[in-house]
């Protein structure tokens, strides 16, 4: 439990997905679905979540479903339905599907009336697209390293050519490099850890709130500053300062649970 006279971390202060660089190389051309067009497929860095690469996928086909393929290896491209798949499963080449439900790897979509790929999975942090997890849902997950290269494809239904018709976005080959730690900030893993105490003393005093000792998980990775907000830092962001002690470079404090 939060209180009020506590500092609080630096919890990300509204770093909120803007504008951010194109990133990849393309590979394994799409083919044009029954609107006309080929479904494009680019990425970004600078999600909230995850390994910080944001995929989405424009000119797709309105009300059509679709989910995230992920592979090692680019391979040559094998026609499935009416695309072209280009991650094939080879005795080296692994391909694995984002679409693992009720996990951060799930990636299931759907076309919005303007071809724009409409996450309903909850694992986008701006409502379209994908936030890419730090974890490939691999049969023993694969965090994904500095340094690792992973190529990306979008699988999707295309019905109005005949029942059960499928087609592919293009390829997309990101490498993931240091570059993209966010300055003064700290990637916290997801997985499970104990919290609480049975101290009858400080820090804890005896606080049903806080005991027993229990197993908390956390399912998706998130970014933290690595040091306390500064007084500076929150008045920009909230327009006010709560802090009993003035300094523009010290923790603000007293800080309500609702205003952390």
């Amino acid at each position: 439990m939060l209180r009020s006279k506590l500092l609080i971390p630096a919890l990300a202060l509204g770093f909120a997905c803007g504008a951010f660089a194109q990133v990849g190389t393309t590979f394994c051309a799409a083919t044009a679905n029954s609107t006309g067009l080929p479904a494009s497929l680019t990425g970004s860095f600078g999600s909230g979540t995850g390994s910080g690469l944001h995929l989405e996928v424009q000119d797709g086909v309105p009300n059509q479903i679709g989910y995230f393929l992920v592979g090692n290896e680019i391979t040559p491209g094998v026609v499935i339905s009416s695309g072209l798949l280009c991650l094939v499963g080879t005795g080296s080449a692994q391909i694995y599907r984002y679409n693992v439900a009720g996990t951060p790897q799930n990636s299931v979509g759907v076309f919005g009336n303007r071809g724009t790929l409409e996450n309903v999975v909850g694992t986008s942090s701006v409502g379209s697209g994908f936030d890419v997890p730090s974890i490939i849902p691999a049969g023993v997950s694969l965090p994904i390293m500095a340094g690792d290269t992973w190529n990306f494809q979008l699988w999707y239904r295309d019905t109005a050519v005949m029942s059960g018709n499928s087609n592919f976005s293009n390829g997309l080959s990101v490498t993931f490099t240091p570059a993209q730690q966010r300055l003064g900030m700290v990637l916290i893993p997801s997985g499970t850890f104990n919290m609480g105490s049975m101290a009858s003393r400080a820090p804890y005093f005896a606080s049903a709130d806080e005991q027993p000792v229990h197993s908390v998980s956390i399912s998706n990775d998130f970014w933290m500053g690595q040091y306390e907000v500064t007084q500076d830092e929150y008045q920009t962001l909230m327009g006010t300062n709560p802090s009993h002690i003035s300094g523009s470079q010290l923790p603000v404090s007293v800080v309500t649970w609702d205003n952390a």
